[in-house]
Formats: structure tokens, sequence, C-alpha cells
């Protein structure tokens, strides 16, 4: 091929009376990598090797390193002629091995202090671009707004409140440190759990803000149920129901891992039962989530656990038949509950995940009402108490999570309308509460932005042409001129650009192994 040369060119020609042709395009040839120019204009390659004899020609070139840890090294030749590979941040000589080997390189790169601010700055030089893709498209939208497109989490301060604590001073304490940042006119939200005292300090911020600005439509949006909270609570109801079988369970796997040999006599009894798997899980008790994996993990071996016993005859902890049941009912709801992708909407922080809650509320409402009409007794009990719980904390409507996925172009409106009829009893009244906060909050920021305007109209003093100003004194039509630019630049379309937004199609939804993008 024009313009490629191999490293095994014309390599093993058994045929040396055979003329073999080389064409290479000067236009496009490639320039390796140590390419150097000599001083008669010809061209030398310092990494290239060639032999030539009466009528073959042989041209070997060295392979180029691939690896990108080679970016930040130099192989050097030292005074004694050994090679040493040296950092291009920082200078340091490493021991020069095989250029296949670069675990080395990486190492060091990773604790390479000049090489990190490198980077640091290279990301601050970055121009990301967009591309017409369906699966990358939405990723690549948040590049622009920041470099990482991650969610900044941080501690801002511990508040100590001596007991007996109340609402009260709870609210005094969190109102106290947004004075100090100056931030107490700029709160929108604030999300807390479901413990008791914190609908009073609730209650009492609400106050303390609603002095100082006008809350976002009357503060019905100001305070946030967390819904991981409320989800961890509807699990914990689920585990409760089999309490006395994780109890035995959880130390039923003590037993077995605090002995090497019990644990490999428990191992060998699940090899001989073809269970691929060979280890227990123990759970943390106080993370249900980590009890349901030990629980998962507990019923692939459930037929391991009586032929153990008869091994160790102090060995009691034994489930039976019924509770191994229990135990196989209350994952499978969980299962459906909290499966991976739900997990990573609302427990996760690493980006914003409220525009994708409905949908996850949806699903858990209905696996619920799929599993009272259940026809085993203990699932329907099971579940019924677990809806008693999601009707008390998301029997009202939720406006912050509707409102957040009204302003993803992809569901606007449809969404609201898809889901409702599932969550709420009185669908279409929670639907029209939906809209009214809306239009109402987009009045809200429309006002802030007209007196922006109005603002930014008004000129300052000492500015302007002077024979504006002067004529304008003199009656001479300028001022009224000036007012009716105002008032014609404020006046408002008969359709607003909210009801643009609502009557226009969605934004191109496509659903691609459970993970939602973009369609341009």
């Amino acid at each position: 091929m024009d313009g490629d040369v191999s490293s095994d060119l014309m390599e093993g020609v058994e045929n040396k009376e055979q003329s073999v042709p080389i064409n290479i395009d000067a236009d496009e040839q490639p320039t390796p990598q140590n390419h150097i120019p000599s001083e008669n204009g010809s061209d030398k390659h310092q990494n290239a090797e060639i032999h030539v004899g009466e009528e073959e020609i042989v041209m070997k070139r060295k392979r180029k390193k691939t690896s990108k840890a080679w970016d930040g090294f130099t192989v050097v030749a030292l005074s004694n002629g050994t090679k040493k590979s040296q950092c291009n941040h920082c200078k340091t000589k490493l021991t020069y091995g095989d250029s296949r080997t670069t675990s080395t390189l990486k190492r060091h790169l990773l604790i390479c202090k000049p090489h990190k601010d490198y980077e640091e700055k290279q990301n601050l030089l970055n121009f990301p671009h967009i591309r017409s893709d369906g699966d990358t498209g939405h990723e690549k939208l948040p590049s622009l707004i920041r470099p990482d497109a991650k969610l900044q989490k941080r501690v801002l301060s511990f508040v100590h409140v001596p007991p007996p604590r109340t609402g009260l001073d709870i609210a005094d304490g969190i109102y106290k440190c947004l004075k100090h940042w100056e931030i107490e006119d700029k709160i929108f939200t604030i999300s807390v759990d479901n413990v008791a005292y914190n609908d009073m300090a609730l209650r009492r911020l609400k106050e303390f803000f609603s002095k100082v600005r006008k809350l976002t439509c009357g503060g019905r949006l100001f305070h946030v149920r967390c819904c991981a909270h409320i989800l961890n609570l509807l699990v914990k109801d689920g585990l409760a129901m089999i309490d006395s079988v994780i109890g035995e369970v959880r130390e039923g796997i003590k037993y077995i891992n605090n002995s090497e040999a019990r644990l490999q006599t428990f191992s060998n009894i699940a090899h001989q039962l073809q269970i691929q798997d060979r280890k227990l899980l123990l759970d943390v008790p106080t993370r249900w989530n980590s009890t349901y994996d030990m629980l998962l993990v507990a019923l692939k071996f459930k037929d391991v656990f009586p032929r153990f016993a008869e091994y160790e005859p102090h060995f009691h902890h034994l489930p039976n038949d019924e509770e191994w049941a229990h135990v196989e009912s209350v994952c499978e709801i969980l299962k459906q509950l909290i499966f991976r992708y739900a997990q990573n909407v609302i427990f996760g922080s690493d980006y914003p995940t409220s525009n994708l809650y409905l949908i996850e509320v949806f699903r858990v409402k209905e696996t619920l009402d799929k599993g009272t009409l259940s026809k085993n007794d203990f699932i329907r009990t099971m579940v019924t108490k677990m809806k008693e719980k999601f009707d008390k904390y998301w029997g009202e409507c939720h406006l912050v999570m509707a409102i957040a996925s009204v302003l993803d172009p992809r569901f606007k409106m449809k969404l609201v309308e898809f889901s409702f009829p599932t969550i709420y009893s009185n669908a279409e009244k929670n639907i029209e509460e939906v809209k009214k906060a809306l239009y109402e909050m987009y009045e809200e920021y429309l006002e802030i932005h007209d007196a922006s305007v109005r603002e930014a109209a008004t000129p300052a003093n000492g500015c302007g042409g002077n024979e504006v100003s002067k004529t304008t004194s003199l009656g001479s039509g300028w001022e009224a001129f000036g007012e009716f630019i105002k008032n014609t630049d404020l006046e408002r379309p008969e359709k607003s650009e909210l009801d643009m937004y609502l009557e226009e199609d969605i934004a191109g939804l496509n659903l691609l192994q459970g993970r939602l993008t973009f369609e341009f």
C-alpha cells in the first residue's frame, strides 16, 4: 500500500532475482518517531536498520511503543552505557527494561506530583466537542458545563447540638451556619430524613427564610423528604418479617468463618453438591443492602447447611424449609424494588438524578400493588405493611420529583401523566397541582427576569449622551419614547416559553439496556 512501510517489509525474500517495488508517496509518507534529517538533505532513521546486498533489500524498524505510559518518559543513556527511563516531569530515572513492561512507569505517574499538576492544567485547556451520537450525546452535553460533570459533595460544617435537642435547636444551628456563609437568601430546598424533630425544624426554618425572601411556590418545594430514606424504610419493613431467620443465618456464617477447618469442610460439601460459589458473605447489621446480599448467597447454600451440621455437632443454626421459603420470598420482592439501576438513581450522589426518580417510584408502587394480590399469605402480609409505609410518605404529590421530570425534555408532562394514575389514587387532581406549581414557578422566575431587564434599561446617573439628556429635560419626546421601548420589550406573547416547551414533542427517547439516552 502506498505510504505504508511495515516492520517486516520484504523479509524472507526467497527469490533474489525477483524485483520488489517499493512505492512511497513523498507527500503522504509518515514521519517516523525518531526521524533526523541529515546535513546533505537526505533522511536517516535512527530506529531503522537497512542492509543492502547485490539484489536483496531488508529493512527492519523497531516497533513503536504503544503504551500511553511512555508519553511521560524518555529513554536516556548514562555515561556507562546503561539505559534508564527518565520521567519528563520530575526527571526521576527508573530502570529501563522490556518496552512491554510499563507497570513501574504507571505506578510512578500515580505518585508524581509534577505529573498531577500537568494533568490538572491540561484539563483546564480541554475544549470538549459535541457529537451527534445517540448513545453518548447525553454524556457530551454536561461536559460543556464542567469538565468532570460530577456533583461536588462537601461537608461544610459539623454543628454540635447538645442534648436534649429539639427541632428548634436544630433549626437555629442550621440557620446560623447559612447566615455565616451569607447564603440564607439562596436556599431552594432542604432534604432531611424522616425523624420527628425534623418536621419542627423545617417549619421554623421556613419561617426564617420567608422573612428574608419569598420562597418558591409559597414554600411548597422547600421541604423535600429524602427518597433514599423512604426506600430504606420500605426495605427494612420487608426484612423485619424474617428477622429471626436473618439472625440464624448471620450466626451460622460467623460460626463457619471463625475456623479455617470448618470453612474448608463447608467448601468441600458445596463442591460435592456442584455449587460453584465457595464463600459465604457476612453482612453489616446496620446496612440492609449487605443483609440482602448475605441472604442471596445463603440461599445458594441452603442444602449445604444441614450436611455441614452432620460434621459439626455444635452447629445448630439451621433454618427450616418454611423459613428458607420466606427468605426466598422476601429476596424476590426486594430484588424487584431495589435492582441495580434503582440503586444508582436513588442512592447515587455522583451526578444529578432527580429527573429519573419519578419512574423509579412508579416501579416501586407497581411492585407493591402486584404483591398485595399475591396468593401467598406471607408475601401479601409483608407487602401490605410496606405499602402502608409508601402511602404514608409518598401518598401526597411530590412536587419536586414531578417538576424535575417535566424539565427533562425526554419526558415533559408525559411521564407525569403516565405514572400518576399508578402512584396516586386521585391522579387528575395531582396532575393539575403539578401544572399549577410549574406555571407558578415560571411566573416567579419571569418576574425576576423582568425586574433585571428594567434595571438594565434604566440609565445610571451621569450616563448617556449629553444631547439626549438635554433634550429629554426639555420634553422633546425622548422620555416618552424610552418608556415605550421598556414597555414593548416587556410585553409577553400570547403563548409563554413554558407553553411552547410543553406543546413541543418530547426529545428522542431511547431505552437501551435500562439506560435512557437521547436520540438526535
